[in-house]
């Protein structure tokens, strides 16, 4: 009991050593508060590993936070083509650099196109062969197997799948090229 006396003279005492300013009464101003700062996310198809996306586009996403007040952009990577589609296509992203296939299919899910990148004309899809494989022509693919990293990416696999079947070989996906495609 004794120790709650002498808890509550204390308190009164601290009340009774307030400044004459600080006991009046009205409106007290301060800085107004921040505003929490909107994130926004921006993704770029899996065309490079991790490493090599943030020194091509964190001068960007860099530029963006210094310059645009209020809003924290973030720059993120997928793992693979399908994880990059289903971030796109569920609408998980703010901004998105998509491949141009991907660009068709994302309009359906509520994005629109601001910008693009690049030119058409120097968009190009690439066959490799080993070296050492004995195929120096297109023809001595047919029979063979050919593989791909993902069923949507457009230069990669989509575009030598169009040249190789408008050259004369079936990439049908079930026989042998006749072309098979791969899992990612």
């Amino acid at each position: 009991m004794k120790r709650l006396l002498l808890g509550l003279a204390a308190i009164a005492l601290a009340a009774c050593g307030q400044s004459e300013e600080s006991k009046t009464s009205g409106p007290q101003y301060v800085a107004k508060p921040e505003e929490p700062s909107k994130e926004y996310v921006f993704a770029v198809h899996p065309l490079h590993n991790p490493v090599r996306l943030f020194e091509v586009y964190g001068p960007l996403i860099d530029y963006l936070n210094r310059n645009i007040p209020g809003a924290v952009f973030k720059l993120e990577a997928s793992r693979n083509y399908e994880e990059f589609d289903k971030k796109l296509y569920s609408r998980q992203l703010d901004f998105a650099l998509p491949n141009p296939y991907q660009t068709l299919n994302s309009l359906a899910h509520g994005y629109h196109v601001i910008a693009k990148m690049g030119d058409d004309h120097k968009f190009t899809g690439i066959i490799l062969v080993r070296r050492d494989s004995g195929i120096s022509r297109l023809s001595d693919l047919k029979g063979k197997k050919v593989s791909y990293p993902a069923r949507t990416a457009l230069a990669a696999t989509m575009m030598p799948q169009y040249y190789l079947q408008t050259h004369g070989l079936d990439v049908n996906r079930k026989r042998p090229l006749k072309a098979t495609a791969l899992p990612a």
